[in-house]
């Protein structure tokens, strides 16, 4: 187990010794602590380990075993998880609220299909970012088939104007 050891470690701070001390006897390696507050590195107790991830949660499983102060972090995560829950369901609510009544059909299909679209907008914006380094004057454009050039005589189309607010995509189709 390790344990500490005054000869050979660093000196611990008092109040933070007795944690790094069941974590070390749990066999969690630990290289750095500081009690936290006014004149320490740290705001609040701190014990740094050695491992990744899921060491991370051994050493959480033994905190919690052990009765150590965790409960703060674990609300914080429950926070962290309610405001992104909640965050995407205001942008669900507010996108199904503003299409009309004929386009909310096919609305939940999109909703599900959202993360891959994410995805792929990831992708396009490294491979932008890619092709801004490596080519940095190429300008990619969409081909088009060529359109008729305006005629003198006839009414050109009229130009969709909207304020800002307004749903663009639902509006300028034609019905």
């Amino acid at each position: 187990m390790l344990h500490y050891n005054p000869a050979e470690d660093r000196q611990l701070d008092a109040k933070i010794a007795p944690y790094v001390e069941v974590l070390r006897s749990a066999g969690i390696e630990t290289f750095e602590s500081c009690e936290g507050g006014d004149g320490h590195a740290y705001p609040e107790p701190t014990i740094r380990f050695y491992g990744d991830r899921s060491e991370g949660y051994r050493a959480l499983a033994v905190a919690m075993q052990n009765g150590l102060p965790v409960a703060e972090h674990v609300a914080l995560f429950v926070i962290d998880c309610m405001n992104i829950v909640i965050g995407h369901t205001a942008f669900l609510a507010l996108g199904w609220w503003t299409l009309p009544p004929t386009e909310r059909r096919g609305f939940f299909r999109i909703v599900c299909l959202t993360p891959a679209y994410w995805l792929i907008m990831s992708a396009a914006a490294w491979r932008a970012i890619w092709q801004l380094y490596r080519n940095p004057h190429h300008w990619e454009k969409t081909p088009h088939p060529p359109r008729q050039a305006f005629q003198p005589g006839k009414s050109a189309p009229d130009a969709t104007i909207f304020p800002s607010s307004s749903p663009i995509a639902s509006r300028s189709r034609a019905a």
